[in-house]
């Protein structure tokens, strides 16, 4: 079953999202998405120490992203090797299914937010027809697959996603969820049970977040969807970026981003919002 987070005025801003009723065959999903992570584990390319800032050793990345001195929103590059490996993933019927589930509840849940995500993405393939989406469905610019054998993040924010995005995270493996792998999100003081299968829907750039550990002998990887910050700034500045404007169109663009950055948490929608659309 679905459980929303609703802060003190109404406002939904995270979603326990529930596996897609009455489907015996959505277990079938969770074993196969392992499959293809423990699958191709061994064969990920790593660079350096390969250690992530989450505490993620083997990972791989897909899409867009915007960010770090980049002029231009550009893919994620990939060594060969990785990208077999992920037009594997990206083509499997399991994570198409887990990305689509994950988009319908944003839309379901968060529909002016959705559309917004919609709506950039949107702009970058009328901009540009080589802008490829990782999923046929999805939402989001970006797809993170981690592949340790127990997974486990540290405390940490997405600090370069949307500020008040979403960002779809899913769990997979084999492990008693009643007694770890649970997501913790500091900043409300909650611990939160988190299947294998499932998926949770956060604003991972200003909720701190992390797992707890699980029992030797159990697995569990993860699957996360998200987008950079940037592509909206990009996107809303006329794909520009900051730095190729004037000292006073860049002053600008700053004081008008700080104001409207007051007013996004308006954006999430209230019970009753979403009552009238369905009834209007």
């Amino acid at each position: 079953t679905s459980i929303p987070l609703v802060d003190i005025e109404g406002r939904i801003f995270a979603v326990l999202v529930g596996n897609p009723p009455d489907d015996p065959t959505w277990h079938s999903v969770n074993d196969d998405a392992i499959h293809l992570l423990e699958k191709h584990r061994d064969s990920v390319v790593r660079h350096g120490d390969g250690t992530s800032r989450r505490g993620v050793d083997i990972f791989l990345s897909a899409g867009y992203s915007f960010g770090g001195g980049q002029k231009f929103p550009k893919p994620f590059n990939q060594e060969p090797r990785n990208q077999k490996i992920l037009d594997d993933l990206l083509s499997a019927k399991c994570f198409q299914r887990l990305s689509g589930h994950v988009s319908s509840a944003f839309s379901s849940w968060a529909p002016k937010l959705h559309q917004h995500y919609v709506d950039t993405l949107s702009e970058y393939q009328n901009q540009d027809p080589s802008f490829q989406k990782n999923f046929p469905r999805t939402a989001f610019a970006a797809a993170t697959f981690n592949f340790d054998e127990q997974t486990e993040t540290v405390e940490h924010q997405d600090y370069l996603n949307y500020i008040v995005g979403w960002c779809g995270i899913t769990s997979l493996g084999r492990f008693d969820y009643t007694k770890g792998g649970h997501l913790i999100l500091w900043d409300l003081k909650l611990v939160i049970e988190f299947p294998p299968g499932s998926s949770i829907l956060i604003p991972s750039c200003y909720l701190r977040h992390s797992n707890t550990s699980i029992a030797p002998g159990e697995t569990r990887q993860s699957f996360t969807e998200y987008s950079a910050g940037g592509l909206f700034r990009y996107n809303n500045d006329g794909m520009r970026t900051r730095e190729s404007m004037s000292v006073e169109e860049k002053l600008r663009k700053e004081s008008e981003a700080r104001e409207k950055a007051r007013e996004a948490i308006g954006i999430y929608s209230t019970f009753e919002e979403l009552v009238k659309s369905v009834l209007s």
